[in-house]
C-alpha cells in the first residue's frame, strides 16, 4: 500500500472488520479525521467519542460537537463503507468550525469509496495508479530568510524528498540547525 494513503488504509482495515457496526466505524472516522486534518481539539475528540455509541448521544452537546455528530449521521443510517464515505462528504463539504484538511488526496479517496462494491480493491487500483504517475527526475527547491521556521522547514523540505537530496548552502550562511561534517 502506497504511504500517500496509510491513514485511508487503516481506515478500510477498520470498515472491512466493523462493517454493520456503526459505533466501531464512528470511531475509526474519527480516528481518520484526526490524522487528515487539523483543528479537531483532544477535548473535542474525547467529548464526540462519548457521544458515537450504538446511537449517537444528543443530550447536552456543546455548540462544536452539533455539526460534528450531525456529520457522522450517514453511518448510522448506513453502517458500511458508502455510510462512512457520506460522512465524510458532509465533513469535507461543510468542515465543522476549526477543522482544516491537511492530506486532501486521503479524503478525496475515501469520498470516493462509496461508489465502488469493494473499498479494498478501489484502494489498490488508486494505488497501482499513484506508483504509474511519473515524477520529475529533478525539482529544484530554495529555502531562504525563513526566521524562526527555518527548523521545520528544512525538516519538511528534506522529507519530501524521493531518493536522494543534495544541500547546497552559502559558507557564510551557516545555522546552528545545520552541521557539516
Amino acid at each position: 500500500m502506497s504511504i500517500m494513503f496509510g491513514h485511508l488504509d487503516a481506515l478500510v482495515s477498520a470498515m472491512e472488520e466493523h462493517s454493520g457496526s456503526a459505533e466501531s466505524l464512528s470511531h475509526a472516522l474519527l480516528e481518520f479525521v484526526a490524522a487528515v486534518g487539523v483543528g479537531l481539539t483532544g477535548a473535542t475528540l474525547s467529548g464526540l467519542r462519548g457521544r458515537l455509541g450504538a446511537t449517537v448521544d444528543g443530550r447536552r452537546i456543546g455548540k462544536n460537537q452539533v455539526a460534528w455528530l450531525n456529520a457522522f449521521e450517514p453511518i448510522y443510517a448506513r453502517p458500511d463503507h458508502i455510510g462512512v464515505s457520506e460522512a465524510m462528504k458532509r465533513i469535507r463539504d461543510a468542515p465543522p468550525a476549526g477543522y482544516t484538511v491537511r492530506l486532501h488526496g486521503n479524503v478525496w479517496a475515501l469520498c470516493n469509496l462509496g461508489r465502488t462494491d469493494d473499498p479494498r480493491r478501489h484502494l489498490s487500483s488508486l494505488g497501482r495508479f499513484r506508483r504509474a504517475r511519473q515524477l520529475p527526475a529533478q525539482a529544484v527547491s530554495t529555502i531562504h530568510k525563513a526566521g524562526p521556521l527555518g527548523a521545520r522547514l528544512l525538516y519538511v523540505a528534506i522529507s519530501r524528498a524521493c531518493w536522494s537530496i543534495r544541500i547546497a548552502i552559502a559558507a557564510d550562511a551557516m545555522s546552528s540547525h545545520i552541521r557539516i561534517q
